[in-house]
């Protein structure tokens, strides 16, 4: 399945809540649960590199830009 939400009509903090709601919509609880664990260790990979395995999960745009900023934001600061 693949969709495209427009995220842009809310408030910032509320757009969030509602991308990660969506990812966990998504991926059902267990894999969402170990998806943000994996991020919450990941200290090596760039930030690149998280946006590919998101990607391959199923999570793209803006859910994925969330995901990084809230559960690995060790990354932001890598190249």
């Amino acid at each position: 399945m693949h969709y495209e939400k427009d995220y842009s009509g809310q408030a910032e903090w509320m757009a969030k809540v509602e991308a990660l709601k969506d990812v966990q919509d998504w991926l059902g609880k267990p894999h969402f649960r170990r998806l943000v664990k994996i991020l919450k260790s990941d200290y090596t990979s760039s930030k690149r590199m998280l946006f590919l395995g998101l990607a391959l999960v199923g999570v793209q745009g803006y859910p994925a830009h969330v995901m990084i900023d809230v559960y690995a934001p060790k990354q932001l600061k890598l190249f």
